[in-house]
């Protein structure tokens, strides 16, 4: 079969990167969502996400498409308020749709903190669907910070994203680039792609939403359609566009 047989609405996909909260509880607390957060940040207009995206919600964004797990990764849940009440809900969320989706999660975790072992001996002993942890270990303030323009940022980016892909236990997760770039288009996303494809290989890369935060400036729809089309176009085989799009993800989250 060609790759160009392949259909981005059967194609099996496994979402590896997405995020869920609940903002209906008031116990619930997320730091992305503090009523003295600015409304406007690098995605954009943070007010449309001011309100809980469950399970349901992210299962009708992707309706059309063929997504048959997915990762949930941190919301930035104030674990400090609460250590384990998004945990928990994911679970419950879990059981409400057939493909019980989130599928696994990642956690968060400080690694700096004094009692780092002790969460991470829970996470692993109390939460089977838990396979890995996220700290951030910085965030840029503007879009203007990331190099879609500028010529020296975009060196330094490939630079970067070359000593990374030649470590072999690093993968790289195509994803959020709807975030920066506000207005984007394939041509516009396609020089970076298309190097991460190169310098990770098919068997590295991870199609991956980010919803709902790059739904601030896409649908779930105009993602997948775009980021099949430019692997189509870098040659990628009907089986690496599949690695892609889903073994992969299962491969590295032991799914």
């Amino acid at each position: 079969m060609s790759n160009n047989d392949i259909s981005a609405t059967t194609l099996p996909i496994v979402d590896a990167h997405h995020h869920l909260w609940d903002l209906s509880n008031p116990n619930h607390h997320y730091t992305f969502f503090r009523p003295d957060t600015p409304d406007e940040f690098i995605a954009g207009d943070r007010r449309p996400l001011k309100s809980t995206y469950s399970i349901q919600d992210y299962i009708k964004d992707t309706g059309s498409y063929n997504v048959v797990k997915s990762v949930h990764v941190e919301a930035a849940y104030d674990i400090h308020a609460d250590p384990w009440g998004d945990i928990e809900w994911l679970y419950e969320q879990a059981k409400t749709n057939k493909n019980q989706l989130p599928s696994v999660l990642v956690a968060h975790a400080n690694l700096a903190d004094d009692q780092v072992r002790e969460r991470l001996a829970t996470l692993t002993s109390r939460f089977d669907k838990v396979r890995g942890i996220r700290h951030m270990l910085s965030w840029l303030d503007s879009k203007e910070s990331m190099p879609y323009d500028n010529m020296a940022s975009i060196d330094q980016w490939k630079a970067g994203m070359s000593a990374l892909a030649q470590q072999p236990n690093v993968s790289c997760k195509l994803s959020g680039l709807a975030m920066f770039q506000h207005n984007w288009t394939v041509e516009s996303l396609r020089p970076f792609l298309e190097y991460a494809l190169n310098i990770f290989g098919p068997d590295r890369c991870l199609f991956a939403s980010n919803f709902p935060v790059d739904k601030l400036h896409a649908t779930f729809g105009q993602l997948v359609e775009a980021y099949l089309q430019v692997a189509k176009e870098a040659g990628l085989s009907k089986q690496e566009i599949e690695r892609v799009f889903h073994d992969n993800a299962c491969r590295i989250y032991r799914l």
